[in-house]
């Protein structure tokens, strides 16, 4: 089974994710497009909780949460 570090909601999401890490941070968080493309500035949290605004967006993306050497990537629906 796999474990899961970290939950990402709401999904979908109006702009406002909430993170939640189960293992605590230092943590870093990268949203991607489809293609890849990182389209926000990569962000560290040294909190368990973290909150990522993306006020402008709209449509499907991915949020890439690295922690130490685990790496998470959920989908994430911007409406």
């Amino acid at each position: 089974d796999r474990v899961i570090f970290f939950r990402v909601y709401p999904n979908p999401t109006s702009g406002l994710l909430f993170l939640e890490s189960t293992h605590g941070g230092p943590y870093q968080v990268e949203v991607l497009d489809v293609s890849g493309k990182r389209i926000m500035p990569v962000f560290t949290s040294n909190q368990p909780d973290a909150t990522l605004e993306m006020p402008d967006l709209s449509g499907l993306y991915f949020v890439r949460i690295t922690h130490g050497q685990v790496t998470e990537t959920t989908k994430v629906y911007v409406y």
